[in-house]
């Protein structure tokens, strides 16, 4: 049996690479489709790039979905977190290039005239992430919902077993089938 699970090993190995490859795939190309709806110009960017150097591309689509990929995954599955994520994201960009800005200049009617669309952009900024713990803490308590629903089935589920009758009969049945190969009450 051993000789047989070694010889049978690299078979196995190689499904294994291949679901995982066909598995990666799928991710990349949702990925793209997505860039290309939520940032056409990357994805256009990385199209052009494909065509002309498949090396700068798998390092440029490693460094695209390092940027927007936990977006991309946050958007899957719950699209509120995706956007709020999102416009996060757009406000990071802004603040940066106003920080740079306001380093940059001379005047100080233009440096407050930034500071005030900064104060603006923080603000929002506050919030979404104010946003994002709510989602997080929304999302705990269904699970938690969900497992007091499991943890009340399985009390259920053994109070019903400590019957007396319930008892009996599973036994009789356990009995049955182990005489007769019937099938009931899984013992095993």
């Amino acid at each position: 049996m051993t000789e047989l699970r070694e010889q049978g090993r690299p078979e196995v190995e190689q499904i294994f690479r291949e679901r995982w490859e066909a598995r990666r795939q799928d991710r990349n190309n949702r990925f793209l489709e997505w860039l290309k709806a939520n940032y056409p110009t990357e994805e256009r960017n990385l199209a052009k790039l494909k065509e002309r150097d498949p090396q700068l591309y798998l390092k440029s689509f490693e460094n695209v979905m390092n940027r927007y990929g936990y977006i991309f995954e946050a958007d899957s599955s719950n699209p509120e977190l995706g956007a709020v994520l999102k416009e996060d994201l757009e406000l990071k960009k802004r603040s940066d290039h106003l920080c740079a800005r306001h380093r940059q200049e001379k005047s100080e009617a233009k440096k407050q005239a930034i500071g005030a669309e900064l104060q603006e952009i923080v603000t929002r900024r506050y919030d979404l992430i104010v946003r994002q713990k709510e989602i997080a803490y929304e999302r705990l308590l269904k699970q938690i919902e969900d497992l007091q629903k499991q943890v009340t089935n399985s009390k259920d589920e053994i109070a019903k077993y400590k019957d007396e009758q319930i008892k009996r009969e599973n036994v009789k049945q356990r009995i049955e089938t182990l005489i007769g190969n019937k099938t009931g009450f899984k013992w095993d």
